[in-house]
């Protein structure tokens, strides 16, 4: 099994978890932020759009990602949400998207190690700048 695909595995168990215990938000159960992850979500604000044809559904998105020490993705995103359908869909695309556009990521190079592999939690809801 690959690195994202245990991961995803991972992933999956914690919200077979969070919904075991009727929790409705999984953000409850992870690890608060770090600096360097709150930068990150800052920043794809600007460059996030909400998909316009799914309505007012659009679904929380699980996004998985590595960076190398420069801020680039090194990879392709992937969905470590275990929701699907259309709109689970749009909602991951634009996430990836705003991802994309939004690189590099200027962040502290002695901290790569904590920075390097991301998993972030996307709420549509909270993507609108303040």
């Amino acid at each position: 099994m690959d690195w994202w695909s245990k991961k995803k595995e991972d992933v999956k168990s914690t919200i077979g978890e969070v919904k075991k215990s009727n929790t409705k938000q999984l953000t409850n159960t992870t690890i608060e932020p770090t600096e360097n992850i709150k930068q990150i979500f800052q920043k794809i604000k600007y460059c996030y759009n909400i998909p316009l044809d799914v309505g007012n559904d659009v679904p929380e998105v699980i996004i998985g990602f590595t960076l190398d020490i420069d801020g680039n993705l090194t990879e392709e995103p992937i969905n470590l949400s275990i929701e699907t359908g259309d709109e689970m869909v749009k909602a991951f695309e634009a996430a990836r998207r705003a991802l994309f556009r939004c690189q590099p990521y200027e962040l502290p190079t002695e901290s790569f190690e904590t920075w390097r592999e991301i998993q972030l939690i996307i709420n549509p809801s909270n993507m609108m700048l303040q």
